[in-house]
């Protein structure tokens, strides 16, 4: 049967289609990223992390880059922090400003004097609103620096995707935020009524005549 012209030729003409068609599903399979390797930008998004870090664990140079990313982070991280250092001591300076001007309107002897020297409460508390928004800016790169570091830190022991994920899901810095400032408030709080009522204070100024 096999030796009739047109049957050979159509066989021949089938093993090559289908030879054909396998090597070009290898080659296709090769250069698309392999199914669930990827990070959805929902996940990034939720652990803080670079859009860029989607396909970490595709990259041929995994551990290189990721040792890279690391470095970029520490130095982003050194930066905030020689910043914060500078915005201290620009807030420092801005409340002794506004020292300066208490004891002015203290040693004030008119009303016209008083209302001249406060004037310059405005340009103190624009000064520290300014400190402030930008201190806000620092804590938030510095809470943004805790996740992404846990998640090069995964990629670095060579952990699994699954196993990432569930790392990083674990991470509830919301929950350590609130728990912080819950802790916090509740500690101020606790102090400034062991130091006495707002009525003993006023009566121990008013005795000391500030």
């Amino acid at each position: 049967m096999f030796e009739d012209p047109t049957t050979l030729a159509a066989v021949a003409a089938s093993t090559g289609f289908i030879i054909g068609y396998g090597l070009k599903t290898v080659i296709v399979n090769r250069k698309a990223p392999r199914k669930g390797r990827s990070f959805t930008a929902k996940q990034l998004e939720r652990w803080h992390c670079k859009k860029k870090w989607a396909d970490i664990l595709l990259r041929k140079d995994k551990m290189q880059y990721a040792e890279s990313e690391m470095v970029l982070l520490n130095q982003e991280k050194a930066r905030e922090n020689k910043k914060r250092t500078t915005l201290f001591a620009e807030r420092d300076e801005a409340i002794s400003m506004l020292n300066d001007i208490r004891q002015q309107v203290k040693d004030a002897k008119s009303e016209m004097e008083e209302k001249a020297v406060l004037q310059g409460v405005g340009n103190v508390a624009a000064s520290l609103s300014s400190i402030r928004r930008r201190l806000d800016g620092v804590s938030n790169t510095f809470v943004t620096h805790h996740q992404r570091v846990s998640f090069i830190e995964f990629v670095l022991r060579d952990d699994s995707m699954p196993d990432i994920i569930e790392g990083m899901d674990m991470i509830d810095l919301h929950g350590v935020i609130e728990q912080n400032a819950g802790f916090s408030i509740q500690m101020t709080e606790s102090e400034l009524k062991a130091m006495g009522s707002a009525r003993s204070i006023a009566e121990l100024k008013s005795a000391l005549g500030v």
